[in-house]
């Protein structure tokens, strides 16, 4: 049960990275299409 938990944990450290990720890929995605 605690590496059940464990794992919960990582898994929602991961998913924070990769929303911030994603942000930063949107920010830049915008950047990049108002230079067109």
């Amino acid at each position: 049960m605690l590496k059940l938990n464990q794992t919960e944990e990582t898994n929602n450290e991961q998913l924070l990275i990769l929303q911030a990720s994603c942000e930063q890929l949107k920010d830049r995605n915008n950047q990049l299409t108002n230079d067109l």
